[in-house]
């Protein structure tokens, strides 16, 4: 016989000690404890295992069949991984809620493709307008900062002191001209988002109303 076997037959006669021994003196008598150790040796016990939060177990009822299954202390990286987890299933159900809103404010919004299309027109016609508009400002100042630029050089040319009011001219206009270009820039870039945004709108449109279709 192995020492393999040998063991089994232990832990079987050990079980069934157990069991007698609970029937016999205690009718109040819950049921065992069954953990596996380190060395995975098999252990039954009628107390919970030594340092029972970091090793699973079984709990048996009077008959040995098994009731519940603690679980183990999960270890720090477990620990880590399954926050990880958890945090990814979050998020990917607040994406999925986001989703879902949009779609409906899609559908609610714009019967068709054509009505989406119509609003991103508008919205872009906002953005030409207030464009064109501070364009026609930084023509104006550029007009000015040639004019004050010309003065500048006049006085250069006469080797005569510039005045105090031509410099700060200057100063301001470029400043107006740095702030302007900063807004242009920033509208642009605002319209180019608007595109993008009414591209991903257009095809999720497009692909509610197809499988509206084949429902």
């Amino acid at each position: 016989m192995t020492q393999k076997s040998l063991q089994h037959m232990l832990n079987i006669a050990m079980l069934s000690a157990f069991l007698l021994g609970a029937l016999a003196v205690s009718p109040s008598y819950a049921g065992l404890y069954k953990w596996t150790d380190e060395n995975g040796e098999v252990h039954f016990g009628d107390t919970p295992p030594p340092a029972s939060t970091k090793h699973g177990h079984e709990v048996l009822g009077n008959s040995g069949v098994k009731l519940r299954t603690v679980e183990r202390e999960l270890t720090k990286q477990e620990r880590i991984e399954a926050s990880r987890v958890t945090d990814e299933m979050k998020r990917e159900r607040q994406e999925a809620r986001e989703r879902a809103r949009i779609d409906r404010l899609l559908e609610l919004s714009f019967p068709t493709v054509q009505t989406l299309d119509a609003a991103r027109d508008d919205r872009l016609s906002t953005y030409d307008d207030s464009i064109a508009y501070l364009e026609s400002r930084r023509d104006s100042l550029v007009e000015k900062e040639d004019e004050n630029s010309s003065r500048i050089s006049h006085f250069r040319r006469k080797k005569l002191a510039v005045p105090d009011q031509l410099t700060e001219e200057a100063a301001t206009i470029n400043h107006a001209l740095t702030q302007l270009d900063a807004q242009i820039s920033d509208i642009q870039k605002d319209r180019y988002d608007t595109i993008l945004e009414f591209k991903k709108y257009n095809d999720r449109l497009r692909e509610l109303r197809r499988q509206n279709e084949y429902q």
